[in-house]
């Protein structure tokens, strides 16, 4: 029993330590912080291109990573890999919205978009085409956003509660939310549960 338990957390061990070092060197989008809140921040994000696709909402995420995992690792026109990025960027959208949300390219009833961040290096004219019709390009624009910050399994219920408690705190302090909320995972799956970084974020108006 004592091997086994040595064992166990050995294994834990490397797990930690391999999660650590793996998943620092992914770029990320650049913003700058404007305010720390209680419970969340308010950041200005800078403009960046992303690769998106679109699935029933029924349908699991795996789905729309593989669409996008395909791209990223060589279908496309040019055979080419591209380096993955954090955050994969989730929106579930159950009812009709009459405003397009950030990572919506437009509104559907019960579908989910799931988008990667293309590397810096990359622009519109420069990306190479995908192999799949599923797959587009657009470019988001800089804005002002709220975000949580949370560890641990982004499941479904979580996500729905951490995103209920961002438009509570919003409220509180009278800030008014413009997109639905998104969520934002910055790890590979395979990361140990408690490193693992999830954030909701929300565009914001009347923010000074």
């Amino acid at each position: 029993m004592k091997t086994f338990l040595i064992v166990i957390a050995v294994i834990l061990f490397v797990w930690v330590v391999w999660s650590f070092f793996t998943d620092s060197s992914l770029e990320t989008p650049s913003y700058t912080v404007l305010e720390q809140k209680a419970g969340y921040e308010i950041r200005e994000y800078d403009s960046y291109i992303i690769a998106e696709t679109t699935v029933s909402g029924n349908s699991s995420t795996g789905e729309a990573f593989r669409e996008l995992g395909g791209y990223i690792f060589g279908g496309n026109t040019n055979n080419q890999s591209i380096a993955m990025t954090a955050p994969v960027v989730t929106e579930q959208t159950s009812t009709v919205i009459a405003m397009t949300a950030p990572v919506a390219t437009e509104t559907k009833d019960n579908m989910m978009t799931m988008s990667f961040m293309m590397p810096s290096k990359f622009n519109l004219d420069n990306l190479p085409n995908p192999n799949s019709n599923n797959v587009s390009f657009r470019e988001v624009p800089s804005g002002t956003f709220a975000t949580l910050t949370f560890s641990g399994w982004p499941t479904n219920q979580r996500r729905i509660k951490k995103t209920e408690l961002l438009s509570q705190l919003l409220k509180r302090d009278d800030i008014s939310a413009v997109s639905e909320g998104q969520l934002l995972q910055y790890d590979r799956p395979t990361t140990f549960p408690l490193l693992r970084t999830n954030e909701i974020k929300i565009e914001i108006q009347n923010y000074e």
